[in-house]
């Protein structure tokens, strides 16, 4: 009966889906046996500075495409309600 009506996304034994995630969550994790040793560590800065790099071409792109008017992003073939997107995919 389960199975017609949602399987396993609605069962009240596994937890709910979250669209949203924790920061910790989305950097790359060790196989180092101790936590803290240098590969950790540099490889937890690079994931925030490409976090951050990818936030700023995203910025920038937006920034950018919204100061152009309406008929430069028709000449693109971009609509206003697509900045976003379109930037988002760039970053």
């Amino acid at each position: 009966m389960q199975a017609l009506h949602g399987g396993a996304a609605n069962s009240p034994l596994l937890p709910p889906r979250r669209r949203y995630y924790l920061w910790s969550e989305l950097l790359p994790r060790s196989t180092s046996a101790r936590p803290g040793e240098p590969e950790e560590k540099a490889m937890w800065i690079t994931a925030v500075l490409n976090r951050y790099r990818a936030w700023r071409t995203y910025h920038r792109t937006v920034s950018e495409l919204e100061a152009l008017d309406q008929r430069e992003l028709d000449d693109l073939g971009i609509g206003r309600w697509q900045i976003r997107s379109l930037a988002r995919q760039g970053a």
